[in-house]
């Protein structure tokens, strides 16, 4: 069964120069701002059993051209975005892409959208991935913690409790799916705010010398990227 890592935008000092934060594209399409705020906000448990006819519908029918510029000159192979709805990862160049087709990623885990960035004459893709409704959340294995204080931990007895916000500032600390979903390479769940890269993924990127991504065990302790926000990474397994 495939290990996962969470993917993420580098915090390498030689690429931030002293910047206080990564390369950023920012998305200069107002209508898809509209749009993602209009069709992808706030799901209740109802519209959560949907997620994913719901996003497949919406990320493979943006009428429009995307259109993007970067924070600061210097391109990288992946850089995030500015602003990020959810299902975004960010921006990936042609290395990344071929990487996917090499390992024969399933198009149902991800879907690319050509982006031209000011300033750059290379092809880049705007990638969306697929979330897993939180309907297929094991709750009786899970466990969620406070985001400030991850020793504080919580057990869901139902799904609504997330959405009522019956739990303040809670963050997934060990997610429980389907195996169903344990031969994705990519990995995105409602709820939790992290994309999961499978481990064959994240050796094939390390072998290549992809840059713009870093990589977290899941399941770690002491996220050194925002420790202010939180010192865990959830963990990921399969039932």
């Amino acid at each position: 069964m495939n290990s996962y890592y969470v993917a993420d935008e580098s915090m390498d000092p030689r690429l931030l120069r002293n910047r206080a934060h990564p390369q950023w594209v920012h998305i200069l399409n107002k209508e898809y701002c509209d749009l993602m705020i209009e069709r992808n906000g706030n799901f209740s448990i109802e519209s959560s059993k949907a997620l994913s006819s719901i996003q497949k519908d919406l990320f493979s029918h943006f009428d429009f051209d995307f259109k993007g510029k970067m924070d600061y000159k210097g391109a990288q192979d992946y850089m995030d975005v500015w602003p990020k709805f959810r299902g975004c990862f960010g921006v990936i160049n042609e290395r990344i892409k071929t990487i996917f087709e090499e390992l024969n990623i399933s198009k149902e885990e991800y879907i690319l959208h050509p982006i031209d960035i000011e300033g750059c004459c290379e092809m880049y893709y705007i990638m969306f991935v697929y979330q897993i409704p939180i309907t297929n959340i094991v709750l009786k294995k899970s466990v969620y913690c406070h985001s400030f204080h991850p020793e504080v931990e919580y057990k869901l007895n139902n799904h609504n409790q997330y959405y009522d916000g019956e739990f303040e500032c809670i963050i997934p600390k060990h997610l429980v799916i389907g195996k169903e979903f344990s031969n994705y390479d990519i990995i995105r769940i409602q709820s939790c705010s992290d994309t999961f890269f499978s481990e064959r993924l994240v050796h094939k990127i390390m072998e290549n010398n992809v840059i713009g991504l870093q990589f977290y065990p899941s399941g770690r302790h002491a996220y050194d990227k925002m420790p202010f926000l939180s010192n865990t990474i959830p963990s990921l397994s399969f039932e």
